[in-house]
């Protein structure tokens, strides 16, 4: 991960951060997808699942496409196999 002085010593990085953050913010408490698809039938409520995810693919292509971070950045890391065992026995009923 890059140090802070090297994130910021490109002018337009503060920029880019605040509109990112501000996006990121906007997208996952607007109720953006009740606005574009109405009614509660099973195809709604999955059209409106679809936009929620799209809107997180779009947050990740963002980080990683024109802030130029790495994913490690927001806690991605790769899983080990403590973590894969841990989320199988976590799933079990």
């Amino acid at each position: 991960m890059p140090a802070a002085s090297e994130i910021h010593s490109h002018p337009h990085a503060t920029t880019l951060a605040i509109c990112g953050l501000s996006g990121a913010l906007l997208l996952g408490v607007l109720p953006i997808a009740h606005w574009l698809v109405h009614g509660d039938t099973i195809g709604k409520m999955l059209t409106r699942e679809a936009i929620m995810w799209s809107f997180a693919l779009f947050i990740l292509v963002w980080l990683t496409s024109v802030e130029h971070l790495p994913l490690s950045s927001i806690g991605f890391r790769r899983p080990t196999w403590r973590s894969v065992l841990l989320g199988f026995w976590r799933l079990w009923p």
